[in-house]
């Protein structure tokens, strides 16, 4: 019965009562229940229905309002782990900043022996921690229902190769044999999200390597449908580690949790990985289940359905970013760059970066200075920093566009160099005139490309 049935209900019910109380006194109506038993049914029986409907509408009152309460103090806890994982963030990732950009640099400056292997393990370790807390943050997201997924062109068999040769070398570390293989009759113009299935993939093949001891990951992807317009492409990592119980095949994949609890067992890793590539496969409109059994090893399968791009559509080019790096590491030179960064050690960082290209830059730490530096200008570039004491980021990027306004100014490419980012940061950015944003810790290759983006012969041009 719906909610206004039963009110409806309820009124008849309550005019049926009042009507028999109105129509006879109360001596008149005990003399007809005393002569007839089954008027006296009739009546006790209405009261009664009349009566269990009030209580049954007071009640659902009651849990309706409890309910409103509950989904306010879960709005409540959200925004609150928002703003704490926000903060958490930024106050991690700005050493890992300093601690990847500076060793990033002095590994490029030639360092040899036991000083370069330190270096880089120093390096490798940053790059690991940053790897968690954005792990961290992506399930904080899918929690959230606020994935957001791209539709780009990719190609299954080159995004294979390309994992697969990415942990090669640490696959060899291990001892391991690292394979990667793809389905002939695989398409090579798909359309998805490629960032999250090589999120997916990646973290599949990481976590093969850490549970495989001795012999082979392979990871493979293959067609299992197709029509004219989708493809269902199957990717998968196989290893011959130790295998997982089939008690523990749905556990594995809940944060934190890993194939055997037991705690005199040696964990490797926070537990994340699998989580993380579930939850990224479901945004996706895929699957990810896993084949195993102890002493067979393990295969993990993610399905998801891809667009196929039609055969006449234009080929879009596959860009070498490497290749364009090196051809054009000279063509910013001469450049000027403002940058605002209240960290002592990610402001030498990236000055020493923007320094080996010849690149002029003028190093503030707050609103104010960044602010005067600007109005005396003219510079190509302006790098902002968004959490600083006194006047945030934000507020600065608003008078800068404003100043541009008011005198006339060409604009200037502005871009925020944060360790926040949830997708509220990115919003805020663009509302307040931001032209690109780029997450901390910002390594070498990230920031050069930066560069090749704003800096030069063929930067993107901005409207006035």
């Amino acid at each position: 019965m719906t909610e206004t049935e039963s009110n409806r209900l309820a009124q008849v019910l309550e005019y049926l009562v009042e009507l028999s109380a109105t129509t006879c006194s109360i001596e008149e109506q005990e003399i007809i229940q005393e002569k007839d038993p089954l008027w006296a049914q009739i009546l006790a029986g209405i009261s009664m229905l009349h009566e269990t409907l009030v209580y049954q509408q007071a009640e659902a009152l009651e849990q309706q309002e409890a309910l409103s309460n509950a989904v306010q103090r879960s709005e409540k806890s959200s925004r609150a782990k928002s703003r704490f994982l926000a903060a958490m963030s930024h106050e991690i990732r700005t050493p890992l900043n300093a601690i990847v950009g500076l060793s990033q640099l002095s590994l490029a400056g030639g360092l040899q022996g036991v000083d370069r292997d330190n270096l880089r393990i120093i390096n490798t370790a940053a790059k690991g921690l940053a790897e968690l807390l954005t792990n961290a943050l992506d399930l904080s997201k899918i929690d959230a229902h606020r994935v957001d997924v791209e539709r780009v062109e990719c190609d299954p068999a080159r995004l294979v190769k390309q994992v697969a040769e990415t942990f090669t070398l640490e696959a060899e570390e291990k001892g391991l044999k690292l394979t990667s293989t793809s389905d002939p009759d695989l398409p090579h113009r798909l359309r998805g999200d490629t960032t999250r299935l090589q999120q997916i993939l990646a973290n599949l093949t990481k976590n093969a390597i850490k549970f495989t001891h001795e012999g082979t990951v392979s990871i493979a992807a293959k067609l299992t449908g197709i029509d004219h317009a989708l493809a269902t492409v199957e990717f998968s990592v196989s290893d011959t580690g130790a295998g997982i119980a089939e008690v523990d095949h749905e556990r594995i994949f809940t944060p934190f949790e890993q194939g055997n609890p037991r705690p005199t067992k040696a964990r490797e890793g926070a537990g994340l990985g699998l989580a993380l590539a579930r939850g990224l496969a479901d945004a996706l409109e895929g699957t990810l289940l896993v084949q195993s059994q102890p002493g067979a090893g393990s295969t993990f399968s993610c399905e998801v359905p891809l667009e196929v791009v039609p055969l006449d559509a234009k080929v879009e080019p596959v860009v070498d970013h490497n290749e364009i790096i090196r051809r054009d590491t000279q063509r910013f030179a001469g450049s000027t760059v403002l940058l605002l960064e209240d960290n002592r050690f990610n402001r030498v960082y990236a000055c020493r970066f923007l320094e080996r290209f010849g690149v002029t830059v003028r190093c503030t730490k707050e609103g104010h200075e960044a602010l005067e530096a600007f109005n005396g200008g003219p510079f190509d570039l302006v790098l902002l920093d968004l959490r600083l004491p006194g006047m945030d980021g934000l507020e600065v990027a608003r008078r800068m566009r404003s100043l541009e306004g008011e005198m006339a100014l060409v604009r200037v490419p502005l871009v925020a160099m944060t360790a926040d980012v949830l997708q509220e940061t990115r919003a805020a950015c663009e509302e307040a005139g931001f032209d690109d944003f780029v997450s901390k810790p910002v390594d070498a290759k990230a920031f050069r490309e930066l560069l090749c983006k704003w800096l030069g012969p063929g930067a993107v041009k901005l409207n006035a």
